[in-house]
């Protein structure tokens, strides 16, 4: 990743290959681009005075030195309306200035932007993120920004962003992987690992002990596949008074089992473990963020394939907490794992439980691919992760939970189905899927549904995401954890 630090000495001074300087359209050039336009013949001033260069958002203006200054570059980026300049749109434009150095073949870049040195470190770590794991013949050509420097920065919150980008880089190298590496196994080996050099307790059920301790939800989605099913539970300050249970969910490959699906939506089913790519990333980053509250993170996974032993639909399973399930469709497999992590994760009577998964294509349908869904039993963590998503720009949006949704899932043979038994059975289907989940959580456990399913993958590059995996809300409750009241 690259080297993100602060520099105190002036930009005139500097050796890097480039310097970065912004403007607002009224034209206002900050005093030390004054001095040096001044000492280049006024090409920015000039620029802006025949409308060449208007400062529109992220329009670009690029001079060279001609020899009067140790770095080669001067790069000035529009910032378009001073009123209408965000955080988000701070980490927006550190990942856009990052991007353009990088293509331009820089390899130092010093940036003087007046902005929080945080939200830009952030911004360009995102932004630079590329998984070329397996790009082989041409590699060596690959572009690198080696450092990116930022002038009279906050090095502790550059430091910070430092450690949520390499979060949220982890996630998204773990969902951007084949499906044929990553496997249940693979996904509690990272567990494993991680223990070795994070500050956490790290535990794997394997199948025979699922079988035993009645996970039964866990290896009924399981059971199709050669790639047997595992259970991990990590722990963080497993004494402290206050402890948060997290839930991903990690279907490592879903082919919809005998629902298949069809061609042109199982080609990117591998990111199904996006939800326990999150969990993982965010326990590999609470003790070096400092968190103070307890965390537990818990992970099924399993993969969902057709193997003469797949379940079926028709099929009834009991999970871990003794509620019946009828299989209305093994294509909605990701509630029924998470059914059994609830219910392991209310036993431990955290302060609260929130799971992760990209549960439903429907939250697309209602929200896109910019907002996380979010579903809950409790308004006050509701509005704690919204004041999560506004600090942090990592989006959600609430939806609501009342009872007639909660009627939709209850089965006619059994405690539940796994999809609504009334009307076509699609409808509300996010948050019909997140009354199905509230039946696992302990009596008076708050607890919240994240459902990433449209935003933890990308079809197209945004300023901090190439397209692929995103690494949403690992920011989001990195930030809740932080600031947990």
């Amino acid at each position: 990743m690259v080297t993100l630090s602060t520099y105190t000495k002036s930009a005139k001074e500097t050796d890097c290959d480039a310097v970065v300087f912004g403007i607002f359209d009224d034209g206002v050039l900050p005093q030390p681009l004054k001095e040096i336009d001044e000492a280049l013949g006024n090409s920015v001033t000039q620029a802006f005075k025949k409308k060449a260069f208007k400062a529109e958002w992220k329009e670009l203006f690029v001079a060279r030195s001609l020899g009067k200054y140790a770095w080669n570059q001067l790069i000035v980026v529009g910032l378009g309306k001073k009123k209408e300049l965000t955080p988000e749109k701070e980490r927006l434009l550190g990942g856009f200035v990052a991007k353009v150095a990088r293509e331009e073949g820089i390899k130092r870049l010093l940036v003087s932007l007046d902005m929080d040195s945080g939200n830009l470190a952030e911004g360009a770590a995102l932004g630079l993120y590329r998984y070329d794991e397996y790009v082989k013949k041409e590699k060596e050509k690959l572009k690198v920004l080696d450092e990116f420097l930022i002038l009279n920065g906050d090095q502790k919150k550059i430091d910070k962003a430092t450690i949520l980008a390499e979060g949220v880089n982890y996630v998204r190298d773990l969902v951007n992987r084949p499906a044929n590496l990553v496997t249940p196994e693979y996904l509690a080996n990272e567990a494993k690992q991680m223990s070795k050099k994070a500050a956490v307790k790290t535990e794997v059920f394997l199948p025979d002990q699922l079988e035993k301790k009645g996970f039964g939800a866990l290896l009924a989605v399981g059971q199709g596949s050669v790639h047997t099913p595992r259970f991990v539970v990590l722990q963080y300050k497993p004494s402290a008074k206050t402890k948060i249970a997290l839930v991903g969910k990690g279907i490592t490959f879903d082919s919809g089992g005998l629902n298949l699906k069809p061609t042109r939506y199982i080609e990117d089913m591998k990111m199904d473990m996006a939800g326990a790519a999150t969990i993982l990333a965010l326990m590999k980053i609470v003790d070096r963020l400092g968190i103070d509250v307890g965390v537990v993170g818990i992970v099924p996974t399993a993969e969902n394939m057709t193997g003469s032993n797949a379940y079926r639909p028709g099929d009834i399973i009991t999970a871990y907490n003794g509620i019946t399930i009828e299989v209305g469709n093994t294509d909605a497999e990701g509630r029924l794992i998470l059914a059994d992590a609830l219910s392991y994760a209310s036993e431990l009577k955290p302060t609260a439980i929130i799971d992760v998964a990209t549960l439903t294509g429907a939250v697309i349908v209602a929200l896109g691919y910019e907002f996380t869904g979010l579903v809950s039993n409790d308004d006050p963590l509701s509005a704690q992760l919204e004041k999560a998503s506004k600090s942090t720009a990592d989006k959600v949006w609430r939806l609501p939970l009342t009872d007639g949704f909660r009627d939709v899932m209850k089965g006619d043979i059994s405690d539940l189905s796994n999809v609504g038994k009334k009307g076509k059975g699609y409808e509300g289907g996010t948050i019909t899927a997140g009354a199905f989940l509230e039946n696992f959580v302990g009596k008076d456990i708050p607890w919240a549904h994240l459902d990433i399913g449209g935003s933890a993958f990308l079809l197209e590059d945004t300023d901090i995401c190439p397209k692929g995996a995103t690494g949403a809300t690992v920011r989001l409750l990195a930030d809740l954890l932080q600031n947990w009241k």
